[in-house]
């Protein structure tokens, strides 16, 4: 672990591993413009214990944690593994040269990533990983994934042009999509049955072989999608909204002002966190609030504005944290 510092620190994806455990990916901002890929594994232990943090040379993209090990995934196929035999390195064989990797998800305790070209490889054993593409188009009719969502031993992967895949046993299955827009994020919601958002302010209902359009759609391209609650959250750069009865799209009020970031959003333990660019927001309840300063951030995440405080931002709202 590394000391932590005061920096100007960019938030990436995150899992909720416990109502104590929270882990998020982050980038030095100075370090990043400086050309840098490294990155930051952080840790919220929680109050009295804090922040914890374990440094990448490479950037990752994806973080997720089963019971006994934690991975974190790069688009360009390394894979970090810290479990109760220490931390260590592997390489996804044969995602060299066909486009970076985008999305992870635990399928029976193992890691399943998927990317573009039609990649799709799930971790067999120690340093093994294995690609599962039986049904899915090669060469230039690849499909580009863009996220995928394991629950109980079903999967489902969406991306571009609207696409929707199921895995049937080991082999892929597509389904008919309503739209032709790019699909950035699916979660399984009950047995046969996903939401999936994407550009555009989609949202898809899937239930079983079929996909559908919910009734309306959000004001800005959604980039996440979590249920929580018995609800269904979804989330764009900057904002977070509620799917209703009727497919109907309800904007979450969290805190006034309006520079807050959501982006990515993961629940876990009875939390639901949003894990944005610049904040990192959580709620026990999906009504009330808390947002959690890394000690990483100089500057104070609870402004109101790029470059300035709730008290000199002049946006005329008042601040509740």
């Amino acid at each position: 672990m590394s000391e932590l510092i005061n920096e100007r620190v960019s938030f990436g994806h995150g899992f909720v591993q416990g109502r104590d455990k929270v882990r998020v990916i982050a980038r030095f901002d100075d370090m990043a413009e400086q050309g840098s890929a490294a990155s930051s594994l952080m840790m919220w232990a929680g109050e009295g214990r804090g922040w914890r943090n374990f440094d990448l040379a490479w950037m990752a993209i994806r973080v997720a944690c089963s019971k006994t090990a934690m991975f974190a995934l790069s688009a360009d196929g390394r894979v970090m593994i810290a479990d109760a035999r220490g931390v260590r390195e592997e390489r996804i064989a044969g995602s060299e040269g066909r486009g970076g990797l985008s999305d992870l998800c635990l399928f029976e305790y193992q890691p399943l990533a998927v990317g573009a070209a039609g990649q799709v490889y799930r971790r067999a054993g120690e340093g093994e990983w294995i690609e599962l593409s039986d049904g899915l188009p090669a060469g230039d009719d690849a499909p580009g994934l863009r996220a995928v969502d394991c629950e109980g031993g079903e999967v489902c992967a969406v991306g571009d042009g609207g696409q929707i895949w199921r895995l049937s046993g080991e082999t892929w299955n597509r389904l008919a999509s309503p739209i032709d827009a790019a699909l950035n994020a699916v979660r399984m919601i009950g047995p046969g049955k996903a939401v999936a958002v994407g550009d555009g302010g989609n949202v898809i209902l899937v239930d079983g072989d079929a996909a559908g359009s919910a009734a309306e759609r959000a004001p800005a391209d959604l980039l996440a999608v979590e249920r929580f609650g018995g609800r269904t959250y979804v989330a764009a750069e900057h904002g977070l909204y509620r799917l209703l009865d009727g497919g109907r799209i309800d904007k979450v009020h969290v805190f006034d002002g309006p520079s807050w970031t959501y982006r990515h959003l993961h629940a876990g333990d009875g939390m639901l966190w949003s894990f944005g660019r610049e904040h990192l927001i959580g709620t026990a309840d999906g009504e009330e609030w808390t947002l959690l300063r890394s000690p990483f951030q100089s500057i104070d995440p609870t402004e109101c504005g790029p470059g300035g405080g709730g008290g000199s931002c002049g946006c005329g709202h008042d601040h509740h944290h």
